[in-house]
């Protein structure tokens, strides 16, 4: 069935040609290139002048907006009801790796590091931002980074992924990198900028991943998108606030607790808290620790490499912690508040990973989960918080079949 979405043409300003206002109907594009990617709907283009990039969209603060090539995309106005497939801007032009692909046809880009492409999906008023990782023609896989987290992931993950077999899509949740902020989010509320992201690939079916704060999120997708939801993996997730028999506010790091505490005073009180826990952490890095520090008790490697040294490992921690807590903060209040959604209420297959020597998340919290869930499964592995290249593919492995 034919349906209307009404789009912008967006392009660059070194564009001397426009879009004129009217309706074109059937294949546009290059030997109908880009009905691939759209398909055969009725289309209204309206021309619109270039916007200004907005501040705090890409990777780095020494990266600089350019026209770097003559990319158009398309922005589809989501009002009632989802547009459809979404056109990709990398199928008119390939794009460098460490590039932000903007609506506006610019790309702001950090030369000196490595960096996957971003994407951007607009939701609205909003931006969301992800990445892929693995084979085009893996078995597709939406991905929800910790609290706090970056859509940009390290090498090693990358790897494990590439020989995986899964297509991963990984995205900043509102707040984080250049996703629009979503104040007063509700965990529940992932499940449907997730079914949008799916919508953009179309992905009809596919699994969801979620490690540590990313855990929740990932369970609602499987519990409010059952029809699309193949499977779910959840790495040291956390348990809702409320769940009996779980010490929600104890945690072997007392500064983990003490972020839930103070969420419940509202974001005056927690901001300045959370604000001088990334300066801790970023100075550390900047006196020479490793992207990736030790959690409490566990050995550190011999000569591990130092962040500040390598210029995409320096990316991701600004990403995280530097460049605006904003997602940091609203994982908070999501965590402590309904999430939205029942537990026992998920159908979907639930994996449930916890490591066995993980200080940051309360073996209680997975415990709970596997017993509330009525298709959860448990897996127990030796290791931390943050599981080994070896488990972390043994997941993607679960996912996959």
């Amino acid at each position: 069935m034919d349906r209307k979405a009404h789009y912008s043409v967006l392009f660059c300003p070194s564009m001397r040609s426009g879009i004129r206002s009217g309706r074109l109907t059937g294949p546009i594009g290059p030997a109908g290139h880009m009905r691939r990617q759209i398909g055969r709907f009725d289309r209204e283009f309206q021309p619109v002048p270039p916007r200004a990039p907005r501040p705090g969209v890409t990777c780095s603060d020494a990266a600089g907006w350019s026209e770097r090539r003559r990319v158009v995309s398309m922005r589809a106005h989501a009002a009632k009801e989802p547009p459809g497939p979404w056109f990709h801007p990398c199928t008119l032009a390939p794009q460098p790796e460490n590039s932000v692909i903007r609506l506006d046809g610019l790309m702001r880009t950090e030369p000196a590091a490595a960096l996957p492409t971003t994407y951007e999906l607009v939701i609205g008023e909003r931006v969301v931002n992800y990445c892929l990782y693995g084979p085009e023609d893996g078995i597709p896989v939406v991905s929800h980074s910790g609290s706090p987290g970056t859509r940009w992931k390290r090498p090693n993950v990358v790897s494990a992924i590439e020989r995986s077999g899964v297509r991963m899509l990984v995205h900043d949740r509102p707040g984080y990198g250049g996703s629009t902020r979503r104040a007063g989010r509700r965990v529940a509320d992932a499940a449907d900028d997730v079914r949008r992201l799916a919508d953009a690939l179309g992905w009809e079916r596919f699994a969801v991943h979620g490690h540590s704060g990313g855990g929740p999120y990932a369970l609602a997708c499987a519990a409010l998108l059952p029809d699309r939801v193949t499977r779910c993996a959840v790495g040291a997730g956390t348990a809702p606030s409320h769940a009996d028999g779980v010490d929600f506010f104890g945690r072997l790091d007392p500064s983990r607790g003490k972020t839930f505490r103070l969420a419940l005073e509202g974001e005056q009180k927690l901001r300045p808290f959370m604000t001088e826990a990334a300066a801790s952490i970023m100075a550390k890095i900047a006196a020479g620790g490793p992207e990736m520090l030790p959690e409490p008790g566990e050995p550190a490697p011999p000569e591990p490499a130092r962040a500040i040294d390598d210029p995409a490992a320096m990316a991701r921690l600004r990403a995280t912690f530097a460049d605006s807590l904003d997602g940091w903060v609203d994982d908070q209040f999501a965590a402590i508040h309904p999430w939205g959604f029942d537990v026992a209420g998920i159908a979907t297959p639930v994996g449930i990973w916890h490591g066995s020597h993980d200080t940051r998340m309360p073996r209680a919290h997975s415990d709970w989960l596997t017993a509330n869930i009525p298709t959860a499964e448990r897996f127990d592995y030796e290791g931390w918080h943050v599981p080994g290249d070896d488990v972390f593919g043994e997941i993607l492995t679960w996912l996959r079949d």
